[in-house]
Formats: structure tokens, C-alpha cells, sequence
């Protein structure tokens, strides 16, 4: 049987992908995609923790030009514990790369 909850569990997902920042700018084995523009923040607003990427790959080949973004948010709540979430979004242009 399925147990139902409150929908706080991680759910499993066969095509869930880890982000790893160091990825971007790299095809799936591994050639370099000229990255064109990026910018990182870092920081504390509002009793948050706050970190943001953002990045774009210039398309090349069959790769489109992309726009990657992060947001990761952090706050400490009672005593030794911390509450937070990240969000991730990569877009790709219509018609990028070399064809």
C-alpha cells in the first residue's frame, strides 16, 4: 500500500538529476561550451542565507544557447536548526547552435 503524507518527503524520480554547477559550460561528455555571461550573489537579507547563479552557454553544434539559473534560500529557525529550499531552471533558445 501507499502511504499518503503531507507531501514534505523527498519524492523519487528516475529522471531526477543532481545539479552540479560545475557542469555548466561542459556537454554531456565532458567538450567545453563557450560560456558567455554569468553573475553570483551571495549574501544575507532578512534573516536569509541567499545564494543565486546565473549563467548562459552559447549554442554549439546540436547544444542551444541555454540560461541557467539557481536560487537557494536558508533561514535558521529555533535553536540549531535551519529551514530551506532551492530552486533550478535551465531554458534553452529556440533554434541555438550550429546547424
Amino acid at each position: 500500500t501507499r502511504r499518503e503524507g503531507i507531501g514534505l518527503r523527498p519524492r523519487y524520480d528516475n529522471d531526477l538529476i543532481p545539479f552540479y554547477s560545475r557542469r555548466i559550460g561542459l556537454t554531456g561528455n565532458g567538450r567545453p561550451v563557450p560560456i558567455t555571461g554569468g553573475m553570483r550573489l551571495t549574501g544575507r537579507a532578512g534573516g536569509f542565507d541567499v545564494g543565486a547563479l546565473g549563467i548562459r552557454t552559447e549554442g554549439e553544434d546540436a547544444l542551444p544557447t541555454s540560461h541557467y539559473g539557481v536560487v537557494r534560500l536558508k533561514r535558521g529557525i529555533f535553536s540549531g536548526s535551519e529551514v530551506g529550499g532551492i530552486v533550478m531552471t535551465r531554458v534553452a533558445e529556440e533554434g541555438g547552435g550550429d546547424d
